[in-house]
């Protein structure tokens, strides 16, 4: 019976590991070939993070059997596949200037748009639609408004640096005088 139930077990496990959305993982394209080696011929070239449909594994030489997007099958080095989509790859410079910009660049505001819904049911309800269409208008201008009040009043990165620059010479000013004076051994003298 425990025979049975592991088997079972089992063979519900490799029927739900075929035919998964995995993604390629590398920079440079990606060869996928006729059978499952190096040697042999090339059906196409994938680029990376490009979703693709797992068939089989085999794990005795690396390779698995995938088919692509535009339905063409082929073998892959397993080594590339991911089951989640590949991370972009930033240097240490560009994830550091991402962090400064993302606080201070301002937030994309999409103006609202009324949908074609609206227009077709007026007839149906013309007073209800054009006072709710109104009211959608007029929170649309204030949002406007507000985010114009906001961007005016938003300072840019140099300003703050300029302050930080500041305050980072004024500690240097007032360390150099405190450290030319005596001390005292007693706060009650």
């Amino acid at each position: 019976m425990k025979r049975i139930a592991a088997f079972i077990v089992v063979f519900l496990t490799i029927g739900t590991l075929q035919a998964m959305t995995m993604y390629i993982d590398h920079k440079a394209p990606v060869l996928l070939f006729a059978s499952p080696d190096t040697t042999s011929t090339v059906v196409t070239q994938i680029s990376g993070g490009t979703p693709v449909v797992l068939l089989k594994t085999n794990l005795e030489n690396g390779f698995s059997f995938i088919e692509t997007i535009q339905k063409k099958k082929g073998w892959l080095q397993t080594q590339f596949l991911l089951n989640r989509p590949p991370k972009p790859h930033y240097s240490l410079w560009q994830r550091a200037w991402h962090h400064v910009m993302f606080w201070h660049e301002p937030p994309v505001v999409k103006s609202a748009v009324v949908p074609d819904v609206v227009s077709s049911h007026k007839n149906n309800r013309q007073g209800q639609w054009s006072v709710a269409v109104n009211r959608l208008q007029q929170k649309v201008v204030t949002l406007q408004q507000e985010v114009t009040a906001l961007r005016a009043r938003q300072h840019s990165p140099l300003f703050w640096f300029v302050w930080g620059a500041m305050i980072a010479l004024l500690g240097m000013f007032v360390g150099s005088f405190l450290k030319g004076r005596k001390r005292s051994r007693s706060l009650f003298k």
